[in-house]
């Protein structure tokens, strides 16, 4: 009798700690990639301050060039809800936000402003040299 209970008691403890979602889980993906970001191709990181999305990362990746030598990228997965990808806000490009949980985060580290998120956005390397950019994790 005494093993059953032992043994209840271990299932349920195992299932209540796999059962646990908490809101930084994002999928890990494999992010390793270079672009010539003054490139016609990423027209939005031609100036200080745009952005463009690329390919990669488990919901893609948005890159901000914030000066002419440094860049940050994020994981586009938003941390509440990670098969949503975020979006750069059209009236304010320094804030992104989920369309379907309406969090917002601050481009300059990812962190959350507003809404459900607790937990900054995935932030990638993102190394400029030589000309090239360097994204990876």
């Amino acid at each position: 009798m005494k093993k059953n209970v032992l043994l209840l008691f271990v299932a349920v403890a195992c299932l209540a700690i796999v059962s646990c979602k908490r809101d930084d889980d994002a999928p890990l993906a494999y992010v390793n990639f270079s672009i010539d970001p003054d490139s016609p191709a990423y027209g939005g990181l031609n100036t200080v301050g745009g952005y463009a999305y690329l390919t990669g990362g488990y919901c893609g990746v948005v890159v901000f060039r914030t000066s002419w030598t440094d860049f940050v990228a994020y994981e586009r997965g938003c941390p509440n809800d990670n098969s949503t990808a975020v979006e750069v806000d059209p009236d304010n490009s320094v804030i992104l936000f989920c369309p379907k949980c309406g969090s917002q985060f601050v481009y300059t580290d990812g962190s959350p402003i507003e809404g459900v998120a607790k937990t900054s956005l995935r932030q990638y390397n993102a190394v400029y040299s030589g000309g090239m950019l360097h994204v990876y994790n």
